[in-house]
């Protein structure tokens, strides 16, 4: 009988420990980081104890390492880091308590690689929220004085313009004398019924308008267009025409 009782007592200890075993691996639904390595996280930033903030769009509250969701807070919301570092499916999770609301949770820190959001992502950051550089105001000039209107040029001794650059015209009248400028040094005078090019203008000049014309083989120079008065030749007088 003793034996049989030794035997029994040697099978319920084995029992016991083999519950106490399953019990612990049951209850730990986390390995620490610092046992294991988190291939899928960057190096660790955050200590236990210390206060964080996320530190890019939103963090996802779960509550286990991995485990489902509690709750999704957005940037900049605070928060102290109460226990961790857990590895869960090889990324680095802390647990932490955010300011304000209390809520207490397991968050991941970062990411070495996300096929979404890219590569070295860290989605909580230790510290407080950085603040922000101000931007230097710089002084206000006054506009700069609005540049003089030049008048417009004073052509009112000659009717308007008929002819067009890149066109060609003739001499309307007996002659037209060709100049070196618009109103400049007579050239030669060319006498009707000659056709030319037009290649620059209208310019104006005493009053007048006159056109760059050219008459073919090297004969080129200004010439008046029209005069709206002539004492000698009459009124609306055209002495080139299209």
């Amino acid at each position: 009988m003793n034996k049989i009782a030794g035997k029994l007592s040697l099978f319920a200890l084995a029992g016991l420990v083999m519950l106490a075993l399953a019990a612990f691996g049951f209850n730990q639904t986390r390995v620490l980081a610092s046992d294991v390595a988190c291939p899928y996280s960057l190096p660790t930033r955050l200590t236990v104890g210390s206060t964080g903030h996320i530190a890019d769009v939103y963090s996802t509250l779960r509550n286990v390492p991995g485990g489902r969701d509690l709750q999704r807070f957005y940037a900049p919301a605070q928060f102290a880091v109460i226990g961790g570092p857990a590895c869960a499916n090889g990324y680095t999770y802390w647990q932490i308590r955010y300011d304000g609301s209390g809520m207490t949770g397991w968050a991941l820190e970062s990411e070495a690689y996300s096929a979404i959001y890219g590569a070295n992502r860290y989605w909580l950051a230790p510290g407080p929220v950085p603040t922000a550089t101000p931007v230097p105001t710089l002084p206000t000039l006054p506009p700069p004085p609005p540049s003089a209107t030049p008048a417009p040029a004073d052509c009112s001794r000659s009717l308007a313009p008929g002819l067009t650059v890149g066109g060609t015209g003739r001499i309307a009248e007996r002659f037209s004398t060709l100049r070196n400028a618009p109103g400049g040094a007579p050239i030669q005078v060319i006498l009707a019924p000659r056709t030319f090019t037009v290649t620059g203008g209208p310019r104006c000049a005493n009053g007048y308008v006159f056109f760059e014309i050219d008459y073919g083989g090297g004969l080129k120079g200004w010439a008046l267009e029209s005069e709206a008065y002539s004492p000698v030749y009459g009124a609306n007088k055209r002495w080139l025409i299209p």
